[in-house]
């Protein structure tokens, strides 16, 4: 049993780490996704002018 009850702990707390990985992995890419589409309106503008 205490074996198990170890096991259990550790997986417990895999699971967590996951979650925080996770966590911040969304808030990254909402970051990104911001960076991007500012960007990419950037782009639209220099691709008005040269035509």
């Amino acid at each position: 049993l205490t074996q198990n009850d170890n096991i259990t702990k550790e997986f417990q707390i895999g699971l967590d780490m996951m979650d925080q990985l996770t966590d911040g992995n969304e808030s990254d890419t909402e970051d990104s996704e911001e960076s991007e589409s500012a960007s990419s309106e950037e782009e639209d503008e220099d691709s008005s002018f040269e035509d």
